[in-house]
């Protein structure tokens, strides 16, 4: 039987964590010096997050020179894969045990089973931001280990309703599945009236929706663009895909 589609659960998460746990650790592969989308997605995720929260973030060599403010870094090797793994997993396993984060959070399916073990030996919330490759990447060592992973995680973020569908299907529970989308930033030099709060669409923890349909090259206009289209339209609105 086909797995139901997934619906976005924004109310059955907490808003808040407890006040004895208010740090988030954030663990990627993703993330400046690198250039891509991802990596864009997980920076912004570390600067919204690190203006109410305590945020520290694991991620490659040259990462802390590009951290925003307030954000703490520590580094590890981007190649090979298996020593950043290995490398990864240390750090955090250490950086949860010294902060007690209220949430481990894995900016990537890759690094989903890092943060389960982190957040476990915390009592910590796991979570994971997922884009569709996350679910099907046709690998046999990570759908034997990575997939059972992310069904354990207390939440999986996807990143569109098609990548919660994929989520479902792959056995996550619909009910820890939640979408929100990456969101366009807009130029400051943009030109004509700044759109109000009422035109943005649905303004969410991490994304917005907006009315305008994002152009190719909006989201990371210092790289060059991995896909002709930069967006996906959903009724009228449309959402960085």
């Amino acid at each position: 039987m086909a797995a139901r589609a997934a619906q976005p659960q924004e109310s059955t998460m907490p808003t808040q964590p407890s006040p004895e746990r208010q740090g988030i650790l954030l663990i990627t592969r993703n993330f400046p010096p690198l250039l891509g989308g991802m990596e864009r997605l997980n920076w912004h995720l570390a600067a919204e997050l690190g203006k109410r929260h305590a945020v520290h973030v694991i991620a490659p060599a040259g990462a802390a020179a590009q951290a925003p403010t307030g954000v703490s870094v520590e580094e590890v090797p981007l190649k090979p894969l298996w020593r950043f793994v290995l490398a990864t997993t240390w750090r955090a396993l250490r950086a949860a045990r010294r902060m007690r984060p209220a949430v481990v959070l894995a900016g990537s399916g890759l690094t989903a089973p890092i943060a389960w073990l982190a957040a476990r030996c915390t009592g910590a919330r796991a979570v994971a931001y997922v884009h569709g490759l996350d679910i099907t990447v046709p690998h046999a060592l990570y759908r034997r280990l990575w997939l059972p992973a992310l069904r354990r995680l207390d939440a999986v973020i996807a990143n569109s309703r098609a990548t919660a569908e994929l989520a479902a299907q792959a056995g996550i529970s619909p009910q820890r599945i939640h979408i929100v989308h990456p969101g366009v930033q807009l130029p400051p030099d943009m030109p004509g009236p700044r759109p109000t709060p009422a035109a943005l669409g649905a303004c969410r923890t991490l994304g917005v929706e907006s009315e305008n349909a994002p152009q190719r090259g909006q989201f990371l206009p210092d790289s060059q663009p991995h896909s002709g289209a930069m967006g996906q339209e959903a009724g009228k609105k449309w959402a960085a895909a």
